[in-house]
């Protein structure tokens, strides 16, 4: 039942209430923990580690001692083996959303930022807005070239004229249902 207490006002306090074990900031300024060299390593007794931070690199978090997430250069990796999953959910049926902001500000905020969205009803929405109201949704493969685009006005557009198909000789579409139909045969038979 005894704390230590360190600062003016007990500002550091270092204890064990009888079931839990403390290290507490009491109210001024941040909680920190430093290390020159090697890292700083939260783990269980039995050595299994929970977060790892590597001093001038990546912060890995552990489940069940596995590394399942890290920090990099490039922003974040999940990798395990077997089935890596990014689980995104509501406890309230509020729907879940992946947002992405390519902008200098990256904040995902005004209208400058597209998007995946999970609705309360189980249908994906893929979105795209910027300031000028007209975001497009690119479909690219193969070295991200540019196929296909959605665009401000809804209108599914080919990114070249009569360059790709919808179906082949083998696999066909089985009906088309349009109000008007607009052919071109030019130049062939």
């Amino acid at each position: 039942s005894k704390r230590i207490d360190l600062g003016d006002g007990s500002d550091l306090q270092i204890y064990h209430d009888g079931s839990n074990s403390y290290v507490k900031d009491a109210g001024t300024g941040e909680l920190r923990l430093e290390a020159d060299a090697g890292g700083v390593r939260i783990q269980r007794a039995n050595g299994h580690t929970g977060l790892n931070y590597n001093v001038g690199g990546a912060v890995d978090l552990y489940y069940d001692n596995t590394k399942m997430l890290s920090t990099e250069s490039r922003g974040a990796i999940i990798q395990k083996s077997g089935s890596a999953n990014l689980i995104i959910g509501s406890t309230n049926a509020g729907g879940a959303n992946l947002f992405l902001d390519g902008a200098s500000d990256g904040d995902a905020g005004g209208g400058d930022y597209c998007g995946v969205r999970g609705t309360s009803s189980g249908h994906l929405t893929l979105f795209a807005d910027n300031p000028s109201q007209n975001g497009i949704i690119y479909f690219q493969t193969g070295a991200a070239t540019d196929r296909w685009a959605m665009n401000a006005d809804g209108h599914f557009l080919p990114n070249n004229n009569n360059a790709y198909d919808i179906g082949s000789n083998n696999l066909r579409v089985r009906n088309i249902y349009t109000n008007d139909l607009n052919l071109s045969n030019e130049g062939s038979s």
